[in-house]
């Protein structure tokens, strides 16, 4: 499990749990939101983990016995809840079940000599209604030795009762020469190609190694040249190309992807091509309007939201629905 020196590009957020601290004024629960793959999950085990240190002085200690449970993922006041099937199974088709919440509820109720039982959600935004319902009471009230973190990378999908009793914390998306020098450090990649991932990584550390380690590159120019293809008034390509990109295994990642160019053409539209975050950038201004990009960006967001759990929305539909709004909005470049 990483100790608060494992994490990098976060100074802001280590400032401010750090201030917390030294204070006493570490809040009963929060919201870790921001894109995927950025870090957030690293960040609240390393808090976990130095609450819990017998040697705490700014950071775990890395050698106490509690340390050392916490690396081997077997120390009793740490505990992380994650979306499952109904087999139990960890998915990304998996939501929060209200058993969940009750276990959680039941490991809290005892109190601890030292340490702080720390509760990590993954995903909250893929807790079920009935779960978020009877998760209220514990995040209002919770015991005093337990802290309360919740992950997620759509926070607006959080009921706004669940929002309203957490502190959020926003994880913004990483530097591409963060991402740039620690693909080149752990990775091993050559400046050039560490360089080429880290743009195409829209911020995210997991996106960057998939990048590198795959065809991605490749993926979102086909997918890009695809769209451009098509003719606004080509309803029967429009549909094709959805169900194709409908029936994807990383059809989440393609939506992130897609929100990433419209941003690319809103800020190459706005004559900061320099701030593009992509290698397959729009050379040309797009003729959508500033509004009209905001928009497909929202849309792409609210097809993300229907798709996921618990929802479950019909992702072909969703996708036809989405490319023939992208394309009214002149957002397909």
């Amino acid at each position: 499990m990483p100790s608060f020196k494992d994490i990098i590009g976060r100074d802001t957020e280590l400032g401010i749990i750090r201030n917390a601290l030294a204070n006493n004024r570490l809040a009963h629960a929060y919201i870790f939101s921001g894109p995927e793959g950025i870090g957030k999950r690293l960040f609240a085990r390393a808090l976990a983990k130095a609450l819990n240190c017998a040697a705490f002085d700014n950071d775990a200690c890395n050698s106490c016995d509690d340390c050392l449970m916490a690396d081997a993922g077997s120390h009793p006041l740490i505990m992380e809840f994650w979306p499952t099937d109904k087999d139990g199974k960890v998915t990304e088709a998996g939501v929060i079940k209200i058993e969940d919440i009750r276990a959680l509820q039941n490991a809290i109720r005892y109190k601890v000599t030292r340490g702080k039982k720390t509760i990590i959600v993954e995903a909250a935004d893929r807790l079920h209604p009935n779960a978020a319902n009877a998760f209220l009471k514990t995040l209002e009230e919770p015991p005093d030795d337990t802290l309360i973190i919740l992950i997620t990378a759509r926070p607006s999908s959080l009921f706004q009762t669940i929002l309203s009793r957490c502190q959020r914390l926003n994880f913004a998306p990483l530097h591409t020469d963060i991402i740039r020098d620690w693909l080149i450090e752990k990775k091993g990649l050559e400046y050039e190609d560490a360089a080429a991932a880290a743009r195409l990584s829209a911020g995210s550390m997991r996106t960057a190694v998939r990048c590198a380690e795959t065809d991605e590159p490749k993926m979102r120019k086909e997918l890009i040249e695809g769209l451009k293809s098509l003719d606004r008034d080509d309803t029967y390509g429009l549909l094709t190309l959805a169900e194709t990109i409908s029936k994807r295994d990383d059809l989440d990642d393609v939506l992130e992807f897609l929100k990433s160019w419209c941003r690319d053409m809103l800020v190459h539209s706005a004559g900061a091509g320099c701030l593009a975050i992509n290698a397959v950038a729009p050379e040309t201004k797009s003729a959508a309007s500033a509004q009209d990009l905001i928009s497909s960006y929202y849309m792409i967001e609210e097809t993300q939201r229907h798709i996921a759990p618990p929802r479950y929305g019909n992702k072909q539909l969703f996708m036809e629905a989405l490319l023939m709004g992208l394309a009214g909005h002149g957002a397909l470049g």
